[in-house]
């Protein structure tokens, strides 16, 4: 019973970390900083960005936001979100 109760709260903790933390888990190829200075907090802002918005962000170039924009258009990083909005975490689903 201890180790089920720990691992569901492990769990419960993971689900309420920031869309931020989501996102840099998921490794996209941005500084923390260019992240939150994008100030998008959802996968559909994230989504509506250009490459043109991503490489005037800090620390970030023309080659960086075409790796931004090449992570966000991966299949997996795809799917995962979609997975990540049906367990309902934060900024991933409506």
């Amino acid at each position: 019973k201890g180790k089920s109760e720990q691992i569901w709260r492990q769990f419960n903790l993971a689900r309420r970390q920031s869309f931020t933390r989501w996102i840099m888990a998921m490794d996209i190829p941005l500084t923390q900083a260019a992240l939150q200075a994008s100030g998008d907090r959802s996968w559909e802002q994230l989504l509506m960005r250009t490459e043109q918005h991503w490489w005037q962000l800090p620390a970030t170039g023309e080659r960086r936001a075409g790796r931004v924009i090449d992570w966000r258009n991966n299949p997996q990083i795809k799917t995962l979100s979609r997975w990540l909005a049906a367990q309902h975490i934060p900024g991933f689903g409506s």
